[in-house]
């Protein structure tokens, strides 16, 4: 079983291809994407170790291979150190315009592997294998790529866009639990901003690693088709894809509170969720029974559904801080399920009531 997707932007339009074993399309791909100078591996040493000989054989098929660059694994290896550390390396290889970075990995290598693509040499050209659940339902599809900075989570960023995106739900097997969950936190992200029938699925599906292969292909592929639909509206987040930040304003407040250590971007989100829900229904929109469900599906996944023990005044300066860079705060709330509303500059007094 397997799925294409396109996101059709205008002049940079690329497909995503989602299910099993799509990582042998790899050279085939390539070959038809016209590229003609030296491909770059990017990855980091945790699934390099374990999948890196996979893909460099595939790449090797190509004839262009010249070399693998493996970072450092982890939220807190997002920054500019990291990212010197590749441009170096790459700048070394003599690294040229029409060179491919292929970059494999989760969410962190995919933000920092397409930034880098982005900036180096004014932009060469990249492709994102995802290896985890979270990057292949959201962070690899959309073009939102950067790094943190110890202010806020992906203060220094930008949009740019891979030439295709390979989704191989074979690499999810070596998954450790944890993984899996920040990527179920994404997934149920989707069924609640945009497709509740979604929740069926996710309520039916098992949890790791005894999951139905033929399920979570199908989440896979409807998140990434819910995802491509609104990047294609809105590919700079100028309004509309902001609802795909459900949970995440309190998420990464969160996340930059503990400095990217104790609590993983999955499970930052899953209890931001929660905390949008108590908005949402606080500011009148949704009721208990709706604020229930976030806790009965996050909870059937081990995510964690309560605010952690924190200084609340720090968390809202975090979330000041990042008000100042980028000039307002925008909390997405549900007006119901599957619909979402955004709200710019809540009172403070709410915010506090929700985090309780």
């Amino acid at each position: 079983m397997a799925y294409e997707v396109t996101v059709g932007i205008k002049n940079a339009a690329y497909k995503v291809y989602c299910g099993s074993n799509t990582c042998a399309m790899l050279t085939d791909l390539i070959k038809s994407a016209g590229i003609t100078g030296q491909i770059f591996l990017i990855t980091n040493k945790r699934v390099d170790a374990i999948h890196g000989e996979k893909v460099w054989e595939y790449l090797k098929k190509t004839g262009s291979i010249v070399g693998k660059i493996s970072i450092e694994d982890g939220e807190r290896y997002k920054n500019l150190g990291t990212v010197t550390e590749i441009a170096n390396a790459l700048l070394s290889y003599r690294c040229r315009r029409n060179d491919l970075l292929v970059v494999f990995g989760g969410g962190v290598t995919g933000d920092i592997g397409g930034f880098v693509a982005g900036i180096l040499l004014r932009g060469i050209p990249y492709v994102h294998i995802a290896s985890t659940l979270l990057a292949q339902v959201d962070s690899s599809i959309g073009g939102k790529v950067g790094i943190n900075h110890k202010l806020g989570k992906n203060l220094i960023g930008i949009f740019y866009q891979p030439r295709f995106v390979i989704c191989d739900m074979d690499f999810l097997i070596t998954l450790d639990k944890r993984d899996w969950r920040n990527g179920m936190a994404e997934v149920i992200k989707y069924a609640f901003v945009k497709k509740p029938e979604m929740f069926k699925k996710i309520f039916s599906l098992q949890d790791f690693p005894n999951y139905q292969t033929e399920v979570i292909i199908e989440l896979i592929h409807d998140c990434a088709e819910i995802k491509a639909r609104i990047v294609e509206e809105d590919e700079f987040e100028q309004g509309y894809r902001a609802i795909l930040n459900y949970g995440h304003t309190f998420g990464h407040a969160i996340e930059t509170y503990y400095r990217h250590r104790k609590i993983s971007h999955g499970e930052a989100v899953s209890i931001g969720m929660v905390a949008a829900a108590k908005l949402s229904r606080n500011l009148g929109y949704i009721g208990d029974n709706e604020v229930k469900l976030h806790i009965d599906v996050l909870g059937k996944y081990g995510l964690p559904v309560k605010m952690p023990k924190l200084n609340v005044e720090e968390l809202l300066n975090i979330m000041d801080s990042d008000k100042k860079y980028m000039q307002k705060n925008r909390f997405v709330v549900l007006k119901e399920i599957g619909e979402p509303i955004i709200i710019e500059d809540i009172n403070r007094s709410e915010i506090v009531n929700a985090l309780r």
